[in-house]
C-alpha cells in the first residue's frame, strides 16, 4: 500500500480503545460462531498488485491460497511469508469476511447498485469495496476505513457502504455457513494485519442393496435411482450449492447409479461444508419399499465420506397371482355334470385339482419359497380348487410369493375329467407389495377354459324270447347332477346319443316328456329321431348344444328302462356305465339289452291290531301290508318300500315332521314266490275317517323292479274310524232316570280321531227302545238336538242336551239316544246308534234297570269305541257315576214291586259289583 499519513496520536490511542470494547462486547458472538473446525496457526501469505480505489489503493493478497485484506489501511503492505494467525476479535468481522469478495458466501446483492463514480462492478472495485467494509467491521472507524480516499469516494463509503451494505452483513451474521472460520494474520510490528479464512469442504456416498440379492436387483426392480436425503446436523447454516440450509433442513438429495456393480448415490466432492450429518432414503427404487434407516456421518476438509462398506438394504414388492378355472361351454367357473364343488376326483367332473406352473420372464432372477429362480425358470406349481370367497374355481400363491417382475401361468396338467383345451401362457406383471394379480399384462382375465371330456352311448334292445327289436324308452340320469334325459330306440331296438345318429339340435330331449307320462307309453309318444343332450351345469348353468360334442360329460350314468306297451309283463332294465374316455381317443359305451319276464306284485292291508280293515285312530297305530310276489330270483336281496297315501287327495301322508309315512323291509326269498309282510308304524290320531291306501315299491340294486300302487284296489286300503261313545243322564240329577212331563237330558259323547280346529255338528235323536222308532211328541214330529263345535285336540267330550215333553210314555218305557258326528260338509263321520246301550238309555219314572253290558264300547268302526282300547269310557262313567249308581238302586227297587211310599219305608238293596 502506498505511504499514508501518518495518523495522530490522538486516533491511534482512539482506535485502540474502541478495538478494545468491541472485542470484549463480541465476546460471546464470537464463541457462538465459532467454527467446528480451527483456523490453521500459520499461513502462507502472497502478495499481488495493487487495487486502486477512491484515490487510494490495496493490494491483492491470499493466505493458503484464499483471498486475504488488509484491515488496517493506514499500515504498510507485509511482506510476502510465512504467519501465525489468531481468531478475528468479533462476528462482525466474521460476517463482512463471509459476504466480501472471494469468500464463498460473497454476495454481490449485498453491494450497492454502481461504483462511487457511478460506473458499473468489477472484481477489483468488489475487492476495494469488500477491504473498505472489512476496515470497518475490524477496527469500529469510518475514517480508519476510509484513509486516504478523496472526500467523494469517503463520502459515498461512509453512506453506501458502511451505512448499507455492512448492515445487510452484519444482520446475516447467523448464516455464516458450517465449515466457514476467519482469522487474523499478524504479519509483525509496523506492518497490516491481515484478515483470511478457511473453508472446509468435503462430501458422502453411500451404497444401495438389495436385502436378499445384495447388490442385484431382483426381478424387474432396479436398485438405481433410490434417493437420499441429506439432512443438516452442524447446529449452524450451511452453503450448500448456493442455497442456505439450516440445522434440521435436508440440503442435499441424491440418487444412486451404477458404479463398479454397485449402486452408490454420491454428493460432490466439495460439495458439503465440513460438518454434522444425517443421510436418510427419501424415495425407494422401482420395486422397492423405502428402508427406514438413518446413518449419522461427519464430513472433514477435503474427504468423501465413504458409506458403502454399510450399505443401506431395500426390501424388494412381493405380491401374487390368482388364476380362475372355468368351462369352456358353460363360459363360466362351473363344472359341467359337477357336483355342488365337492371334491371327488374321479367320480365327477370337477375344475379342481388342475395344475398351473408360474415361470420367471423377469430381467433379473428372483426368489421364491427360499430357492432363487433364473429368467426362464419355473418358479411356482399351483393347483386349482373351490374359492368360496371368490365364487370360482382359483389357483394362486400367496399374496407376498413373488418378487417385483414380469412372469407368465399356464395350465399344465389337467384332472382327467377335463381335456387340456387352453394350454396357451398369460403374462402378467407384480407390481405392487401385497397385490395378487388376476389380470394378465394386457389387462385380460387371467381365466383358462377347458373342455369337458364327453363321449356317447349305443345301446341294441332286444326280446329274449325271440331276438326281436324292441322300441322303448331309456332314462339316463347323471348320478353327480341328476340331469335325466329319455333316449329311445327305433323299430330294430338300436339307438345312440351321438350326433351322427340324431344331431342333438334335431328335437333336442324331446322324449323327456315320458318322464311324467300319465298311464302307459305307447309307441306313438315316442320319438326316436329327437336328439338328446347333457349340458346342466353344477351351478346350474346350461350349455348350448354342439353337434360337433359328444352327448355325455364324464361321470358315472344309471340307464332305466320305462315302462312301455312293447315291454308290458318283461322285467325292465337297469345298467349302471361310466364315460370317462373322450370321443376325440374312444369309441361310445356300447351296450346290448335283452328283456326277460319281470317281478309282479299284489298287496293286501290290514290293522295291525286285529286284522281287519278298520284301524284305531291312535297315536300308535300299525298298519300290516302283505305282499304277495313271483318271479323274484331266490336268495337275491330286495327291498320292499311302503308308503301311505290318503285315497282322497292321492298325496303321500306325512307325520309330524313333515316327511311321508313309509316303512321298509329287506329280505332275501328262498323261492321266486311268496309273501312279506311290511310292517307301518304311524299317529293315526289326525286321521280319523280317513281312507289310506297302502302304495309297495320292490326294488333291486336301488332300481324299482315292481310296483303295486293303485288307489282303487280295495285290498291296499284301510279306513281309520272315527270312534264315538255317549253317557245320557238326567239333567236335573244325573242319574238315567227321568219323571214323566218335563224332561230334560244331557248326552255327554266322547269321541276319538277328530281333526283338531275342523268343524264339527253332533246330532242326536230320541228313539223308543220298544218300537224301535223315534220318539215322537205331541205334535209327531221327532226329538232331536244339535250341537256344533271344533275339538281342540283329536279326542275329547261334547254334550247334546234334550227338552221334551214325556207325554205318551207309560212307566217305565225307554228312550235310547242315538247320536251322529257331522263334519262340515254335512258327511257322517261316526255315529253310535245302539238301541240296546244302557248308557246311551234314560227311563221313564220307575222302570227295570237296564242290563249294562260287560263291554258296553264295542268297536263299530263308525259306531261305539270298544271297552278295551278306548279312554273315554272311564271319563263317561265319572262323569255321570252318581248319577248311575242312584239309577241302578232305584230300578232294583221297582223291581222288587215296592211303591214309591213303601220304598221310603223299607232300605233299598246295595247294588251288586
Amino acid at each position: 500500500m502506498n505511504a499514508a499519513k501518518d495518523c495522530t496520536l490522538q486516533e491511534k490511542l482512539l482506535r485502540c480503545a474502541m478495538a478494545l470494547i468491541l472485542a470484549a462486547g463480541a465476546l460471546l458472538a464470537s464463541v457462538a460462531a465459532s467454527p467446528a473446525y480451527a483456523a490453521p496457526s500459520t499461513v502462507d501469505v502472497s502478495i499481488g498488485g495493487k487495487i486502486p480505489y477512491g484515490g487510494f489503493a490495496t493490494t491483492w493478497m491470499s493466505a493458503d491460497g484464499n483471498i486475504a485484506y488488509c484491515a488496517e489501511p493506514s499500515s504498510p503492505t507485509p511482506e510476502p511469508g510465512s504467519y501465525s494467525t489468531s481468531p478475528v476479535p468479533s462476528g462482525d468481522v466474521t460476517a463482512a469476511i463471509w459476504y466480501s469478495f472471494g469468500s464463498p458466501g460473497f454476495d454481490a446483492s449485498m453491494f450497492p447498485g454502481s461504483w462511487y463514480d457511478g460506473g458499473g462492478w468489477d472484481d477489483a472495485k468488489y475487492a476495494a469495496a469488500s477491504h473498505v467494509l472489512i476496515a470497518y467491521a475490524y477496527s469500529g472507524s469510518e475514517s480508519a476505513a476510509t484513509h486516504g480516499t478523496s472526500p467523494e469516494f469517503a463520502s459515498w463509503a461512509k453512506s453506501e457502504l458502511i451505512g448499507g451494505t455492512f448492515a445487510k452483513m452484519k444482520a446475516g451474521a447467523g448464516k455464516v455457513s458450517a465449515g466457514f472460520e476467519a482469522f487474523c494474520v499478524r504479519t509483525g510490528g509496523g506492518s497490516q494485519t491481515l484478515v483470511s479464512f478457511s473453508w472446509s469442504t468435503g462430501g458422502v456416498k453411500v451404497a444401495k442393496t438389495d436385502s436378499e440379492a445384495s447388490a442385484e436387483p431382483q426381478g424387474d426392480a432396479s436398485l438405481d435411482g433410490a434417493g437420499f436425503s441429506v439432512v443438516n446436523e452442524t447446529g449452524r447454516y450451511v452453503l450448500v450449492g448456493g442455497k442456505y440450509y439450516a440445522d434440521g433442513e435436508v440440503c442435499a438429495t441424491i440418487k444412486t447409479a451404477p458404479e463398479d456393480g454397485s449402486h452408490v448415490a454420491a454428493t460432490g466432492a466439495d460439495a458439503l461444508p465440513a460438518g454434522s450429518y444425517r443421510i436418510v432414503e427419501s424415495g425407494a427404487p422401482e420395486g422397492y419399499d423405502a428402508s427406514d434407516a438413518s446413518v449419522a456421518f461427519t464430513v472433514k476438509a477435503g474427504e468423501v465420506r465413504d458409506l458403502t462398506g454399510d450399505p443401506v438394504t431395500d426390501e424388494v414388492f412381493r405380491g401374487g397371482v390368482q388364476v380362475t378355472k372355468s368351462d369352456k361351454e358353460l363360459q363360466a367357473s362351473e363344472a359341467l355334470a359337477g357336483s355342488g364343488h365337492k371334491e371327488a376326483p374321479g367320480e365327477h367332473p370337477g375344475l379342481d385339482g388342475i395344475e398351473f406352473t408360474v415361470t420367471n420372464h423377469s430381467a433379473h432372477k428372483v426368489l421364491v419359497d427360499g430357492e432363487w429362480r433364473e429368467p426362464g425358470e419355473a418358479v411356482a406349481t399351483l393347483t386349482t380348487a373351490w374359492n368360496d370367497e371368490a365364487g370360482a374355481y382359483t389357483a394362486q400363491t400367496a399374496a407376498d410369493a413373488l418378487p417385483y417382475g414380469t412372469y407368465d401361468v399356464r395350465e399344465t396338467a389337467t384332472n382327467g375329467s377335463y381335456l387340456l383345451t387352453d394350454g396357451e401362457p398369460r403374462t402378467f406383471e407384480v407390481r405392487i407389495g401385497g397385490e395378487i394379480v388376476s389380470a394378465s399384462a394386457d389387462g385380460a382375465a387371467l381365466e383358462f377354459r377347458d373342455q369337458v371330456v364327453r363321449n356317447d352311448l349305443e345301446l341294441s334292445k332286444k326280446s329274449e324270447s325271440d331276438n326281436a327289436g324292441l322300441m322303448v324308452p331309456f332314462a339316463i340320469e347323471n348320478a353327480a347332477s341328476g340331469e335325466t334325459h329319455v333316449l329311445v330306440t327305433d323299430r330294430n331296438g338300436d339307438a345312440s346319443t351321438a350326433s351322427s345318429w340324431n344331431r342333438h339340435s334335431s328335437d333336442t330331449n324331446a322324449n323327456d316328456a315320458l318322464l311324467g307320462h300319465e298311464g302307459p307309453i305307447g309307441a306313438e309318444d315316442m320319438d326316436p329321431k329327437a336328439g338328446i343332450w347333457f349340458s346342466l351345469g353344477e351351478d346350474g348353468s346350461s350349455a348350448p348344444v354342439d353337434d360337433s360334442l359328444a352327448a355325455l360329460p364324464y361321470g358315472a350314468y344309471t340307464m332305466t328302462e320305462l315302462r312301455c306297451d312293447a315291454n308290458e309283463g318283461l322285467e325292465l332294465i337297469t345298467r349302471s356305465f361310466w364315460i370317462e374316455r373322450d370321443s376325440t381317443v374312444a369309441k361310445a359305451v356300447w351296450m346290448g339289452l335283452d328283456d326277460q319276464e319281470g317281478p309282479r306284485i299284489s298287496t293286501t292291508a290290514k290293522d295291525g291290531a286285529d286284522g281287519d280293515k278298520d284301524v284305531s285312530a291312535d297315536a300308535e297305530a300299525k298298519v300290516v301290508d302283505a305282499v304277495a310276489y313271483e318271479g323274484l330270483k331266490a336268495g337275491e336281496e330286495y327291498e320292499l318300500s311302503a308308503t301311505l297315501v290318503d285315497k282322497v287327495t292321492g298325496e303321500p301322508v306325512s307325520d309330524a315332521s313333515g316327511k311321508p309315512v313309509e316303512a321298509k323291509a329287506e329280505f332275501a326269498p328262498a323261492l321266486s314266490t311268496g309273501s312279506q309282510d311290511v310292517e307301518i308304524s304311524f299317529d293315526a290320531s289326525l286321521l280319523g275317517g280317513r281312507d289310506l291306501v297302502v302304495f309297495e315299491s320292490l326294488r333291486k340294486d336301488e332300481a324299482e323292479v315292481a310296483s303295486h300302487a293303485d288307489l282303487s284296489d280295495e285290498g291296499q286300503t284301510v279306513h281309520v274310524a272315527v270312534e264315538v261313545g255317549t253317557q245320557a243322564a238326567d239333567a236335573g240329577d244325573g242319574d238315567q232316570v227321568i219323571e214323566a212331563g218335563k224332561a230334560k237330558v244331557v248326552d255327554t259323547v266322547a269321541y276319538k280321531g277328530l281333526v283338531p280346529g275342523e268343524t264339527y255338528i253332533a246330532v242326536g235323536t230320541l228313539m223308543n227302545k220298544g218300537t224301535g222308532e223315534p220318539f215322537l211328541d205331541k205334535d209327531g214330529n221327532e226329538v232331536t238336538a244339535r250341537t256344533p263345535f271344533e275339538p281342540e285336540a283329536p279326542s275329547g267330550t261334547v254334550e247334546v242336551t234334550f227338552e221334551f215333553d214325556t207325554e205318551g210314555l207309560a212307566e217305565g218305557d225307554e228312550l235310547v239316544i242315538f247320536e251322529k258326528v257331522l263334519d262340515s260338509a254335512g258327511n257322517v263321520v261316526a255315529a253310535h246308534e245302539d238301541i240296546d246301550s244302557a248308557e246311551q238309555s234314560v227311563v221313564v219314572d220307575n222302570p227295570d234297570t237296564p242290563e249294562v253290558p260287560e263291554e258296553p264300547y264295542a268297536k263299530t268302526g263308525a259306531d261305539a269305541p270298544d271297552g278295551t282300547g278306548y279312554a273315554v269310557a272311564a271319563g263317561i262313567a265319572l262323569a255321570a257315576a252318581a248319577g248311575a249308581g242312584g239309577a241302578l238302586a232305584y230300578r232294583k227297587r221297582k223291581t222288587a214291586g215296592a211303591s214309591k211310599d213303601a220304598a221310603a219305608e223299607e232300605p233299598a238293596e246295595e247294588p251288586e259289583e
